[in-house]
């Protein structure tokens, strides 16, 4: 099984990995023509993962060190596995540069506390939010909650640091943060705002 990190380590000590690609054999088609050793008969490569003990939202915990096979080559050493670790550092410094990690930690929950009632600048965000679900043909469930819960992906998107300052989708995550769940059941737009989800506003373009 792979997961995050993932790399080949080969024989001469090169480790070959990819933020974003985490299968073993992804790495291995992609970098088969850059790396020779990779298409030799005989074993000159090993599957490595290294994974944080307490979860990815944890990278200051031990990391497991795992090889991904059933035994290990005679060359193995532990220059290759010293090797590996070095690549899941620069892997750690690359990936958690985009992330918001203590955001990720604590996400917003906007169903708490007693309800609200928008203001105008809310219900003008949730005018954005339809007309960005519409020109990207969100899907839509076939209940309240399953609107809510593509707002709860689109809010768990922006916590990564990969848009800028263009995050389509950012209005729905404005409303999420000031207090408000989103929901669209096929004809009317609503906001539910605390703990019982109330139902504190309704428009039908």
């Amino acid at each position: 099984m792979c997961n995050d990190f993932s790399c080949i380590v080969t024989k001469s000590h090169k480790v070959i990995w990819e933020r974003g690609i985490s299968s073993h054999d992804a790495l291995h088609s992609k970098y088969l023509e850059q790396y020779p050793e990779l298409k030799e008969s005989a074993r000159t490569s090993v599957k490595v993962e290294i994974t944080p003990t307490k979860g990815y939202l944890y990278p200051n915990s031990a990391w497991n060190f795992q090889i991904d096979e059933e035994d290990t080559p005679d060359w193995w050493s532990a220059a290759h596995e010293l090797e590996a670790i070095r690549a899941n550092k620069q892997w750690q410094k690359e990936a958690y540069a985009l992330i918001n990690i203590e955001e990720a930690r604590k996400p917003i929950n906007p169903l708490k506390g007693k309800g609200k009632k928008p203001t105008a600048k809310d219900i003008a965000l949730l005018q954005k939010w339809a007309s960005v679900r519409a020109s990207v043909r969100a899907s839509v469930g076939s209940s309240v909650w399953d609107s809510v819960g593509s707002s709860v992906r689109v809010y768990d998107g922006s916590l990564f640091y990969i848009w800028g300052d263009n995050y389509k989708y950012q209005s729905c995550v404005d409303l999420w943060k000031r207090g408000f769940a989103p929901s669209f059941d096929g004809t009317t737009w609503r906001l539910h705002s605390g703990k019982d989800a109330e139902v504190v506003y309704e428009w039908v373009p």
